[in-house]
């Protein structure tokens, strides 16, 4: 009995090991969960992706993008993204640069 409590402790032990992710790997993730909330339509689950610092040429802010997703999601009843991650590349310990091509 000894033997297989030891045996199940090694195999969770080792189960939850799971090894580091490296910096590619973290950004990919990121931008699969992304996706995946975008095609879910939940604008609580895709706006966590958005810097709080959001602002565009058009003189959007964070508040606003907020506002057109919510329209967008409402107006579109599925949503199918095709991403295709070109380049991932880390700049610094704390920075990662990725390039997508996103269908929509």
């Amino acid at each position: 009995m000894q033997r297989i409590a030891a045996l199940l402790l090694l195999l969770l032990l080792v189960a939850c090991g799971g090894e580091q992710k490296t910096p590619e790997q973290q950004v990919r993730q990121l931008i699969k969960e992304a996706e995946v909330a975008v095609e879910k339509r939940s604008v609580t689950e895709t706006m966590p992706f958005v810097s709080r610092e959001y602002s565009d040429q058009g003189g959007r802010d964070r508040k606003m993008l907020t506002k057109l997703l919510a329209g967008y999601f409402l107006s579109h009843q599925n949503i199918h993204l095709l991403v295709q991650v070109k380049e991932v590349t880390t700049i610094s310990d704390e920075q990662v640069r990725a390039e997508l091509l996103v269908a929509m």
